[in-house]
């Protein structure tokens, strides 16, 4: 799994500045809801940023086969990430695709 810094040109000002980004993540500390917090790095192994939808999705796979783990969707307003969507499946071998994983945020 890779760590990726992210940051923004922020043009709104007479000169152009670069900022660092933070995004929401969600933990689970064992049988404990999911906790949304901040982080300076995204962790994952497959960041896509489309600049025309201004979104960003990320899988924070849990093995190789990509078949598991926290899949994230952000739509970026303004000047920060806000986390549209997250999808959580366990590794079980079912083969189901990520489109198809539970809602874990927003909370059903």
């Amino acid at each position: 799994m890779q760590n990726y810094g992210l940051s923004h040109i922020d043009t709104r000002l007479n000169s152009p500045t670069v900022r660092s980004l933070t995004v929401p993540e969600l933990t689970q500390e064992g049988e404990q809801d999911w906790i949304l917090h901040e982080v300076e790095q995204i962790h994952g192994s497959m960041p896509i940023f489309n600049p025309d939808t201004r979104t960003l999705t990320n899988l924070v796979a849990y093995r190789g086969l990509k078949d598991c783990g926290i899949f994230y969707t952000y739509r970026f307003e303004q000047v920060n990430f806000v986390l549209e969507e997250a999808r959580y499946h366990d590794c079980d071998d079912s083969g189901v695709l990520s489109d198809q994983w539970e809602v874990i945020y927003p909370h059903p």
